[in-house]
């Protein structure tokens, strides 16, 4: 049986049009932190489109960054290794 993983996403606006996303996950092993950078709003609602993020969340989301605030996002649902590539695609690693 697979252990329980905890896996957030934290993002908040670094600078004009650049988002900081910090993807951090957790289980009985240990735990693990990358930060990536995704340029353009655009793109960071095609990452949280496809994390399986309602629209409405994003739209949320998209509105505290733009006032200045972060978000952290659950995606323990999420399979781990699926989100880290589309992380780093989209960051164009």
């Amino acid at each position: 049986m697979p252990s329980p993983v905890a896996a957030t996403l934290h993002v908040s606006l670094q600078t004009a049009q650049v988002y900081r996303v910090l993807y951090t996950v957790s289980d009985r092993r240990g735990g693990s932190a990358t930060v990536y950078r995704i340029h353009g709003q655009a793109r960071l609602r095609e990452v949280l489109t496809q994390c399986a993020i309602a629209p409405l969340e994003i739209d949320r989301l998209l509105t505290r960054l733009e006032a200045a605030m972060s978000y952290v996002l659950d995606l323990g649902h999420l399979d781990t290794a699926d989100v880290a590539r589309l992380l780093q695609h989209y960051a164009g690693g």
